[in-house]
């Protein structure tokens, strides 16, 4: 599964993290120190079990390679970290 992972790192840096859900975990440890909002988009009908992050569905009927519309939608302002 694909996972869009989102951190605001300030109010003007935002890290992003895209990849698989297996990956996202490293992601998140390895942020574990830092304070910052967490925000990771799914787009299964089941949440990811993730600790430290807003949950945050994207719905979308693309199965393959909705991260990217995902991505794409959150640089365009579409799509936003709360």
């Amino acid at each position: 599964m694909k996972i869009f992972g989102c951190w605001q790192m300030s109010r003007t840096r935002i890290s992003c993290s895209l990849g698989a859900r297996a990956t996202l975990h490293c992601s998140v440890k390895l942020t574990d120190a830092i304070r910052s909002r967490k925000t990771v988009f799914y787009r299964s009908k089941d949440a990811p079990h993730m600790t430290g992050c807003t949950l945050r569905r994207f719905k979308t009927t693309t199965c393959t390679n909705w991260h990217y519309q995902c991505a794409k939608d959150f640089l365009d302002g579409a799509v936003k970290i709360q």
